[in-house]
């Protein structure tokens, strides 16, 4: 290296730097707040997830409502099916006495086959011992027994009856009492004969009744109990299915 090499060669810089205590305040104040929305935002997270919990929460409840509610609304089916229809009488007694709809034609009592006009309607009562009956506006009794099938032709047919404003009963035209052997009960055996040594039932002695009656009672009863297991076994399988929703 020559000398002129060695008296202009560069030399590094060293630059000083006055250390700024503003600057520096600066700095941690960043630093901090930076700190500050870090714990802010883990706050918020833990705030976010509680209420996504709640939400989810809600929802399973929301589901379990709306299960139960099916549920319940196929008990209220199986319950219907179980029990049969069952007529209210309040909206009857609402049109009849609030609104007085049959004012102008009152409400008429027929015959069995709904061709002569016994009476004009009156009421409905219970009578003493449980009974219950039907009334004329004179309060006559026209019809009368332990069961609603004693009282009106056909009990079932009631909501038609009310439609019609006319009530059958179980006359004929001449008010002989006509049962419907529809609703015709068994009666209680009278007598039974025992085994001595088994103690069992080897004879019943019954009170007299038509066969012919007897068969169709059992006929009707067979219908009936061939519908009703229809009937339960479909429930069976609503219920399955049901089931199969809410554990999931």
């Amino acid at each position: 290296m020559g000398i002129i090499d060695f008296l202009f060669r560069r030399k590094p810089i060293k630059v000083y730097t006055h250390l700024d205590e503003d600057r520096l305040k600066d700095n941690e104040l960043i630093r901090a707040l930076q700190q500050q929305n870090m714990a802010k935002d883990s706050q918020l997270s833990k705030i976010f997830a509680k209420e996504k919990e709640k939400k989810d929460k809600i929802k399973e409840k929301d589901k379990e409502s709306e299960i139960n509610k099916k549920l319940l609304e196929q008990k209220a089916d199986l319950d219907a099916n179980k029990h049969g229809k069952v007529i209210k009488l309040h909206k009857f007694y609402y049109d009849l006495l609030v609104k007085e709809k049959w004012k102008k034609k009152p409400l008429e009592i027929v015959d069995k086959n709904d061709e002569v006009v016994l009476a004009n309607f009156g009421d409905f009562g219970i009578m003493t011992g449980g009974k219950l009956c039907i009334m004329d506006d004179k309060g006559e009794l026209m019809a009368y027994g332990k069961n609603l099938s004693h009282v009106l032709y056909k009990p079932d047919a009631f909501e038609n009856m009310v439609r019609r404003g006319r009530f059958t009963i179980p006359m004929d035209k001449d008010g002989n009492w006509m049962e419907d052997m529809e609703y015709k009960e068994l009666p209680e055996p009278l007598d039974a004969e025992y085994d001595q040594e088994t103690g069992k039932v080897v004879r019943i002695v019954w009170s007299k009744i038509k066969t012919s009656e007897v068969k169709k009672i059992i006929a009707d009863k067979m219908e009936q109990i061939h519908y009703l297991s229809e009937e339960l076994e479909r429930s069976d399988n609503v219920i399955i299915k049901l089931t199969k929703l809410i554990k999931k």
